[in-house]
Parts: structure tokens; sequence; C-alpha cells
């Protein structure tokens, strides 16, 4: 960091827990375009005069995981910024509510085609922390300075384990951040990188990602409060086994919450929501041909659907579904070794989208249960349970 910059922002005062980011994030739940501004500050490090020189088009396409198309002109800033599972799902829900262009800037001003200026951004940011009763912290700086508060320890280097399952987890060739330690076991966790039933110890953690161990506590500690690892006292945390039981409650929880977001999706959709999932179709489509890896084939299913949930304009119902959906995840995984019928994903997708164009509730209801139905079949089938599943 310059300077310069290091005299402006020595007395910015920052967001110093993953608790009082959540409790921000909760705040924001109605206000897309401020979640989705909020996401990229903290979890990406970009100054913010970059995030609101964005346009539509820059996030248009991407996928968890992929590079943002810009990057920090400072030395202490991210060598490249990526989509996280929150930036994604902010996304889409305000793509689906402010009815942007392609050339749109991504935090228009309301009154003018112009992006949101520096000054109306600080007292907004300060208005967040109002909200959520977060004394002594105000203006825009204070978001950077949060994620370079996150960055703060320094690296050790170790030996990496190749045949052990945490060796999956990525080096953080920079400084520790709280955030990006949670995301990256989280992500982890639910691809089957680290499967059901695995013992994680935060020793260990700590070494293969080359940070110190209170940000690993604390991420464990939150996907325990999440319910994807349990505690042993004494012998570190194991990944949740899901059992039949479980699984069967989900599917009928997610039944219930994603036919809801369907029906109400089917009612206020809208030309460009239709358009861009003709779009995710087609591509699914296009995998299929070229006979795309499972992983890359559940992806775009998965964004085929989250196109939707967020057209039903409920913040608080499409996190609930993304909740659910997460828990279920490494299970899905299990299936990358069995012969799947993607062929019927693919009808089950064009059969939505026909019901969506024609705003027809029951239609799009019955394709979207047909889907989880196979899909929790398949897994009862894989996980050797002889129970029938609920009708």
């Amino acid at each position: 960091m310059a300077n310069k910059d290091k005299k402006e922002l020595s007395h910015v005062k920052v967001i110093q827990s993953i608790e009082e980011i959540d409790r921000i994030r909760e705040v924001l739940r109605g206000k897309p375009r401020d979640l989705l501004l909020f996401d990229l500050a903290v979890q990406t490090g970009l100054k913010m005069k970059d995030l609101l020189k964005l346009h539509v088009h820059d996030l248009i396409g991407l996928k968890v995981g992929d590079r943002i198309p810009i990057s920090s002109t400072t030395g202490d800033g991210p060598q490249a910024a990526v989509v996280t599972d929150n930036i994604f799902a902010s996304f889409q829900v305000h793509m689906e509510q402010a009815g942007l262009q392609k050339e749109d800037y991504l935090f228009q001003s309301k009154r003018t085609s112009k992006p949101l200026d520096i000054a109306t951004v600080s007292r907004l940011v300060s208005s967040w922390y109002k909200s959520a009763n977060l004394a002594g912290l105000s203006g825009y700086r204070s978001l950077r300075m949060t994620w370079l508060y996150f960055n703060k320890q320094q690296l050790q280097r170790d030996t990496k384990d190749k045949k052990d399952p945490i060796s999956s987890l990525k080096p953080l060739k920079q400084k520790a951040l709280n955030v990006r330690v949670y995301n990256e076991l989280f992500e982890a966790i639910v691809s089957g990188k680290i499967p059901p039933g695995r013992v994680l110890t935060t020793d260990r953690i700590a070494k293969q990602m080359q940070v110190s161990q209170m940000p690993v506590r604390e991420a464990l500690n939150k996907l325990a409060s999440r319910g994807f690892i349990s505690s042993r006292k004494k012998k570190g945390s194991v990944v949740n086994e899901l059992s039949r039981e479980t699984l069967y409650e989900i599917l009928q929880i997610r039944l219930n919450l994603e036919s809801m977001a369907i029906r109400k999706a089917c009612i206020s959709i809208t030309r460009s929501t239709l358009d861009r999932l003709e779009q995710h179709r087609i591509q699914f489509s296009e995998l299929l041909k070229e006979e795309a890896s499972p992983e890359e084939l559940l992806r775009a299913s998965k964004e085929f659907f989250f196109t939707i949930y967020a057209a039903a304009n409920m913040p608080t119902l499409l996190s609930l579904i993304d909740q659910l959906r997460s828990k279920v995840s490494p299970y899905i995984h299990i299936l990358l070794g069995e012969t799947l019928d993607y062929s019927l994903m693919l009808r089950t997708h064009r059969e939505i989208l026909d019901a969506l164009e024609q705003k027809n509730q029951d239609k799009a209801e019955k394709w979207l249960r047909i889907d989880l139905m196979e899909s929790v079949k398949i897994i009862s089938l894989r996980l050797r349970d002889d129970d029938q599943l609920p009708t």
C-alpha cells in the first residue's frame, strides 16, 4: 500500500469478526444492490473506485471460483479477485430485481445511468453500520480496511500430503483472511473433496492453508453451527454423515421451499431472465454434447435453477434454499461415479422453461419435483437405502 493510502486508512475502524459480517449481510438481505456491493468489497479487497466501474457484463456468466475481470492497482491488493458463493447469489438477486442490461453499470444510480459516486457510497455504508448496531464504524474505506484486517497474518509454508484429502485445500499465498478460510473449507466439503466422515484438525488445516490457527477455529465453529461438521472433544471435528432420515427430511423441506420459489417466479419472471435461462439451457446442452465432466454439468444445472429462484424476489427464501442444497451437495457428488440420466435433466430444463414462458405454475412445479425426486432416489440407492422415498 502506498504511504499516502496508509496514512489515510490508519485511523479507519474495521469489522473485526465473521459474526459482524454476517450481521451486516442479514441487514442487507432486502437490498440486493447493497448486499452485492458489500460482498464484493469485503471478499475481494478491490478498491471502491474499481468496483463502481463494474458493468453488468463483467459478471454475467461468471461461476463460483471464476476471476472478476478487474484487479487492484496496489501491491497489497488481491492478485486475482474471484466470485464467491455469496457474490454469486447476491449478483443473481440484484440482476433480477434491478432489471439491468448488459451495458449498465452494476451499481447504477437510481436517478441516472451513471454509477454511484463515492460520497453517496460512503453515506450508504455508514447507514448499514447504524442498522446493524455497529458503533464506531463509518464510510466506504472501512470495507477495504476490513479485507486488509483479515489479511494481516503472515504465512508459513508447510509440506503438503498429496494423499490426504485435506491437501485439496488451496494454500493462501497472501495474508490469511478469515472469510476466505471459511469459504475454502466450505467449498471443499460441499464439493465432496473432503468427504463425509473425514476428521478435521485445526493444526493440520492451518499448516496446509499456511495460516494461523485462529481463522481456522473460527471457520470450523461456523461450519459446526451450520451443521456441516461436528466437534469431537480433543479429537478435532468430523464432516457430518447424512443419514437416510435426514436426507428425506431435507428433501421434504426442499420440495416445499423450491416449489414456492418456482411458483412465485412463474408470476414475476421477466423477459431478460427468461433469455438468461435459455442461455443456461443451451450451455447445459452443449456441455452434454461435449461430454463434459459431471461436476461441470451439475454446476450448470444449479445455475439454471438458482436463476429461477432469484426471480421469485424473495432473498430470504433464496438463502434458505442455498443452505439446504449445500447440506446435500456432498451426496450429490456421490453420483459422480454413477451413470446419470443427463438427458432427463436436459428435458427438465426445457419443460420448466416452457412452463415459465406460459406462466404455468403447476407444470413448473411438476418438473421441479421430478428433478428433485430423481436425484434423491439415486443418492438413496448409492447409500444402500431400502426404504421408500416419501411421496
